[in-house]
């Protein structure tokens, strides 16, 4: 697996002013097909441990690429396991999510990773869920699903159900936003939420993805928008753009100076820190696919991509 490198280029793609900036360039993409990978076509999140291996949910459930080969975790359970979020916590467990089941993989004394299923912690009442989400605090672990925020800590787990549904959950720095139709934003802090600090404006809004933008600033995606907002407070400036007819969704910090953010079915918008479109990073750069779901940086800096069609590495 080759490092990304930034490559100062001046290219002109699909037609539009680019910035004159750093950029990924052209560079070697691997390609992986559900076969390849042993599992589902359409993977639902990335994530990498501390060891630089990769790790892929999908609707089959969780493929492991350690840069020469494929594997596939077990569950241990004969069906095929959705599985729609993952975690690395801070202590390298992989937390996992998906559709009514939660837990985490731990290696043994061996080294193999085996599966610590939680589910039987959740209050009987609770029979049918799917997490999208799952974050970590100082104390907890929380999975967030339309309905529910499972908070996992000293081995229990609290629930806060909402009347409405969820529909975001993020981390900016050290505090938790929940988004929450009819509330907005919220903060949540233990096992409370309070109000975040929004003009009722924009209550209704659902934001895809909310990520740290400098010391004091936060990124954000909603629609076909772009917003750059102080941490503290939603004051959202717009970030005028070229692709109105699509959705920004997720974000991903690659340097000081390049965001990537997904749009959806054109693949992602590679910005300098000003917010200028650097690159349109799609098929025509040899992606396996254009709807992107979930970015990773992997340990020696190659870029993992997470599609509705497959895996593309660069």
């Amino acid at each position: 697996m080759k490092k990304i490198f930034l490559l100062f280029l001046i290219i002109s793609i699909r037609g539009f002013s680019q910035s004159k900036s750093s950029k990924l360039g052209y560079l070697p993409v691997q390609n992986y097909t559900a076969k390849e990978y042993k599992g589902l076509a359409q993977v639902n999140d990335v994530v990498t441990n501390n060891d630089g291996v990769l790790f892929f949910a999908h609707n089959g459930g969780v493929s492991v690429f350690n840069g020469a080969k494929w594997t596939k975790l077990n569950f241990n359970q004969k069906d095929l396991l959705q599985t729609q979020a993952l975690y690395i916590s801070s202590d390298n467990r992989l937390y996992t999510g998906g559709k009514s089941k939660i837990g985490y993989f731990e290696s043994d004394n061996i080294g193999r990773l085996v599966f610590n299923d939680l589910t039987h912690l959740v209050d009987d009442k609770i029979t049918s869920f799917n997490i999208f989400k799952i974050v970590e605090t100082n104390e907890s672990i929380i999975f967030q699903s339309e309905n529910e925020l499972f908070i996992y800590a000293n081995n229990t787990i609290k629930i806060i159900q909402t009347k409405t549904f969820y529909t975001g959950l993020f981390k900016i720095n050290n505090t938790i936003l929940v988004s929450e139709k009819d509330k907005g934003l919220q903060v949540l802090n233990g096992l409370e939420l309070s109000k975040f600090n929004q003009p009722d404006s924009t209550i209704e809004y659902v934001f895809f993805d909310i990520a740290p933008f400098g010391k004091d600033s936060m990124l954000l995606t909603r629609n076909n928008n772009i917003y750059v907002s102080p941490t503290q407070t939603l004051k959202l400036k717009h970030i005028k753009h070229n692709f109105n007819n699509t959705s920004a969704s997720k974000i991903i910090k690659i340097s000081d100076n390049n965001y990537l953010i997904g749009l959806r079915n054109i693949g992602a918008i590679s910005n300098n820190r000003q917010l200028e479109v650097i690159e349109v990073i799609d098929k025509n750069y040899g992606l396996i696919n254009e709807f992107h779901t979930a970015y990773c940086l992997t340990k020696d800096g190659n870029l993992a991509i997470a599609t509705e069609y497959g895996i593309s590495i660069l």
